[in-house]
C-alpha cells in the first residue's frame, strides 16, 4: 500500500493514466459511432448477414497513399478511386465494420453493380 501511495504522487503516473483513459474513450467512441457512418441499407445488411458487400467509402479529405494502401490490403478489391471516394468490391461484413470504425471515414454506402463498372 505504501508503494501505491508513493506512486500516485508522481506526475508521470497521472499523465500515463490520463493518456490510457483517453485512448480507451477514443476507441469506445469509434466503435459506438461506426453504425452512424453507414447508410441504413448497408447497416441492415451487415447486421443480418455475414456475406460480402460492394461499398463506397467516403472521406472528408483528399486520399493519400496511406489510405489507398490500407484499402488494398483489405480482403475486398479496390474497384475504383474518385477524389475522396473509394469503391470496394466483395468486402466481408467484418471488414465493413472495421472500416466504419476508422475515425477518418465519414460515410459508408452500399452500391449497385452498375456504379462499379
Amino acid at each position: 500500500m505504501r508503494f501505491f501511495s508513493k506512486l500516485t504522487k508522481h506526475r508521470l503516473f497521472w499523465v500515463t493514466g490520463l493518456v490510457c483513459v483517453s485512448l480507451i474513450i477514443w476507441n469506445i467512441w469509434n466503435i459506438a459511432s461506426a453504425p452512424y457512418r453507414m447508410d441504413q441499407h448497408l447497416l441492415d445488411e451487415v447486421r443480418n448477414s455475414n456475406g460480402h458487400f460492394d461499398i463506397v467509402v467516403e472521406v472528408d479529405f483528399k486520399l493519400e497513399r496511406y489510405h489507398i494502401d490500407y484499402f488494398q490490403k483489405l480482403r475486398g478489391r479496390v474497384a475504383r478511386i474518385e477524389n475522396n471516394r473509394v469503391f470496394l468490391r466483395s468486402v466481408p461484413a467484418s471488414v465493413v465494420r472495421a472500416i466504419a470504425r476508422k475515425y477518418w471515414v465519414s460515410q459508408l454506402r452500399s452500391v449497385s453493380d452498375d456504379i462499379l463498372e
